[in-house]
């Protein structure tokens, strides 16, 4: 199955947007999913040299914290994409702050990280019914 996004859209053909809560509503059992995203597709292309990438989000940040630390590495390097891997967001901001905590054993507040989220320039775009995905 397909899931991703070209600028906010769901591309023709894609059986889902890049969107978590559409997902979290999908029967998923026994599927295996391909993601395509405007940044995150970007970020993992250029990662040439690393010996391992996770793909992380606010929603999957404790799993790839646990799945980092698993692999006890020497360095862990940390990128936050933003818009299209072009330009500087909150939300991937505050994601890569919080994975580090996550690493570094402290238990950041999620109610915090949520209202900051919630608070910034991108989060605005979720009300926007011209980008449902």
């Amino acid at each position: 199955m397909s899931v991703g996004e070209v600028d906010g859209i769901r591309p023709d053909g894609f059986d889902f947007g890049n969107s978590p809560f559409e997902l979290s509503r999908a029967d998923l059992e026994g599927k295996v999913l391909v993601q395509r995203t405007s940044a995150g597709t970007v970020g993992v292309s250029a990662a040439t040299k690393a010996e391992r990438i996770f793909a992380g989000s606010l929603v999957t940040a404790g799993a790839t914290a646990r799945a980092i630390l698993r692999g006890a590495p020497d360095l862990v390097t940390i990128v936050a994409m933003g818009d299209g891997g072009r330009v500087r967001t909150d939300e991937d901001e505050l994601c890569a702050l919080y994975i580090r905590n996550l690493l570094q054993g402290r238990a950041p507040s999620r109610d915090a990280v949520r209202s900051m989220v919630l608070s910034g320039e991108q989060s605005q775009k979720y009300g926007d019914p011209r980008l449902p995905d």
